[in-house]
């Protein structure tokens, strides 16, 4: 935190120097552009001044051309006068001196508007390069004018930086929180799809549909039933079959709806209990009269050669007749699988 505050403060000195600085260049700025606009003054006077002496030499040449005009007319007279002898040759010498000086003074002011036809032409290049400088002088003051604004709000973000840090980690805190709480309406969203979906419990064939699509199902109802591509049979024998009966004793199946079909399997398991006493209303004797039944036990056989069972259609509910071999070895794998003894006697049938 010390670092974090040193840092800082650090931060809010560069932008204080440079807040001067950036007044310093537009003090500066603005001076040059003072000083541009001073010459574009100095160059317009200039300016008038020039065109105010052309239009002096040019009044100026016009008397001149006049007075030599009035010149040439006198001396053109004399000459005439002179030739008839009716003016002396000394007044002749002053009409032609008179001519000379006149056309000396033409010429002299036709020079002197070439001048000042000259200056004024620098004149007006000096207030053009003038303006150009003013111009470049407001742009530069106005640049210096937007970095010091640039610079000013820097600083005024320097000095506001804690306040907008914790006003960014709040809001950080109000995201975070609004990102949790998209989250949990995600997963709920989720959960809630994932109830519109009944997944099967194992592959099979469907049997008894009780349902349409576009139909609305309760909680519990039943759908359908699936008959699982497994085969086996429940054989239901009497309680004296089982003395000699075991896991793994191979079996002879005959299927009453394919009488010339034997099908060949072997004893999986032996049911822990009667049919009777898992039955929804197990039989309770208890009254005194009890008359001796024989019970039946559910024995689960498996099929060992699953390709015979390819050309039968065997559902569930079908009848059929198994005939155990009893007096059979049990292979060594299937007693361990059966956690007994490989029976190595032949027992009667």
């Amino acid at each position: 935190k010390q670092g974090l505050e040193l840092a800082r403060s650090n931060h809010l000195d560069e932008a204080k120097a440079a807040m001067a600085a950036a007044r310093a260049m537009v003090q500066n700025a603005r001076a040059a552009a003072a000083a541009a606009k001073g010459q574009q003054g100095e160059a317009q006077a200039q300016v008038a001044f020039a065109r105010a002496a052309l239009e002096q030499a040019k009044a100026e040449i016009t008397a001149m051309e006049a007075k030599y005009q009035q010149a040439a007319q006198d001396l053109k007279r004399f000459q005439e006068m002179a030739r008839s002898n009716t003016i002396s040759p000394q007044q002749l010498d002053h009409a032609v001196t008179a001519e000379r000086t006149a056309a000396a003074e033409r010429d002299a002011a036709r020079s002197k508007i070439a001048t000042q036809q000259s200056l004024l032409q620098r004149a007006q290049a000096a207030l053009k390069a003038s303006k150009e400088n003013v111009r470049q002088a407001q742009a530069q003051a106005d640049a210096r004018q937007a970095q010091l604004e640039q610079t000013a709000a820097r600083l005024a973000s320097a000095q506001s930086a804690p306040e907008q840090v914790a006003k960014s980690s709040s809001q950080a805190d109000e995201s975070k929180a609004d990102v949790e709480k998209a989250r949990a309406e995600v997963e709920q969203a989720a959960l809630n799809l994932s109830y519109t979906k009944i997944h099967a419990p194992a592959d099979g064939y469907v049997t008894r549909k009780s349902v349409d699509p576009g139909a609305f199902v309760q909680m519990g109802q039943s759908l359908l039933a699936i008959v699982s591509p497994e085969i086996w049979v429940t054989a239901n024998f009497k309680e004296t079959q089982l003395t000699h009966m075991q896991p793994g004793q191979p079996v002879t199946v005959s299927v009453d709806a394919y009488p010339d079909a034997f099908l060949h399997g072997r004893v999986d398991s032996i049911q822990r209990g009667t049919g009777s006493r898992f039955s929804l209303l197990p039989p309770e004797n208890a009254t005194g009269n009890f008359v001796k039944v024989v019970q039946r036990v559910p024995v689960k056989i498996v099929f060992d050669r699953t390709e015979e069972l390819a050309d039968y259609l065997l559902v569930p509910g079908m009848s059929v007749v198994p005939e155990v071999d009893i007096k059979a070895e049990i292979p060594a794998a299937a007693a361990d699988k059966a956690g007994q003894k490989p029976n190595t006697k032949r027992a009667g049938p």
